[in-house]
């Protein structure tokens, strides 16, 4: 896609006015992210009067935009609190490549930021990490469950609603098993977080465990700023917090029959880390003598008198 910037001027701009770019029925208002093959926009519907996130996507040359799967009518089933509702999408002319055709979806527009950005600020605190890819789990389970894959699962894509993270990206749901396997490599995935079986020669080998590897890759990145491939990111998190390091070393293991079998499977794992760090907190707590004990039990019975 060629570069884009914002359109000039300020304020919101309106359709049919010059230098504003379009898509579909939606005005572009700023530029908000960009990837490898995509940009994100805040863009207004004239009619609807609401403003959203809009997601535009290069069609790769040689690949028609029909060609790309696209899950807008799974989104009504996959109504969970952690993922980014989505509007609806479709076809339209690229806007920065005349002539050609992108796709495009809006979703829920978030003021808070993603992921990425706090990720910029620093790594997080592991246990908070942990807690917030453990909600991210239960949205990817709710999707495996309706038998689709993300294969796209990365900081810049959890969103935050305050505290609440929100999985966006979920236009482009894929069949767990692809009638056009190639298609899945061409389109999805993002080196870092990207499995190796996404890679074009083994894209057929795509399942539920390849989001494993994306939910496993992303909270390595959060705790540690650095991903899969540095070799010093599982020393920082065994310094950080060792109860983590099975976990995560399972779920980014090359071998898809290694990893975690689903996304529900793993977030059982992270539920018992956090539950067993809320017992080993406790446990360090000094233990209060007993006489002051029994002196804060007779305390408590004058009072109430």
């Amino acid at each position: 896609m060629s570069e884009a910037s914002p359109p000039p001027g300020e304020g919101r701009p309106r359709a049919g006015a010059p230098d504003v770019r379009t898509v579909d029925s939606y005005v572009l208002i700023k530029l908000l992210g960009r990837g490898t093959r995509a940009v994100v926009w805040l863009a207004r519907h004239p009619e609807e009067q609401r403003d959203v996130a809009l997601k535009i996507v290069s069609v790769p040359q040689g690949v028609s935009a029909a060609e790309i799967p696209t899950a807008f009518g799974a989104m009504e089933g996959l109504a969970h609190p952690s993922i980014l509702p989505v509007f609806g999408g479709g076809v339209a002319e690229d806007p920065f490549a005349p002539g050609s055709q992108c796709l495009y979806y809006a979703m829920e527009a978030r003021p808070d930021g993603t992921l990425a950005d706090q990720l910029r600020k620093g790594p997080l605190d592991p246990i908070k990490a942990t807690r917030l890819m453990r909600e991210v789990c239960k949205a990817v389970a709710a999707a495996q469950r309706l038998g689709l894959l993300h294969l796209d699962i990365k900081p810049s894509n959890i969103l935050l609603d305050g505290a609440v993270p929100k999985l966006a990206d979920f236009a482009f749901l894929i069949p767990a098993i692809p009638e056009r396997p190639g298609t899945v490599a061409r389109v999805l995935g993002t080196i870092g977080y990207q499995s190796p079986e996404q890679s074009l020669a083994r894209a057929a080998r795509a399942n539920h465990r390849s989001d494993v590897y994306g939910l496993c890759a992303t909270l390595l990145a959060l705790i540690t700023g650095s991903g899969v491939g540095d070799d010093e990111s599982t020393e920082r998190v065994r310094a950080i917090h060792p109860g983590l390091i099975a976990i995560l070393e399972k779920g980014v293991d090359r071998e898809p029959d290694r990893r975690f079998r689903s996304a529900a499977a793993l977030g059982i794992a992270l539920d018992e880390f956090l539950e067993q760090d809320i017992k080993d907190n406790l446990a360090k707590r000094p233990k209060q003598p007993r006489a002051m004990m029994s002196l804060a039990g007779l305390a408590l019975v004058f009072l109430f008198w």
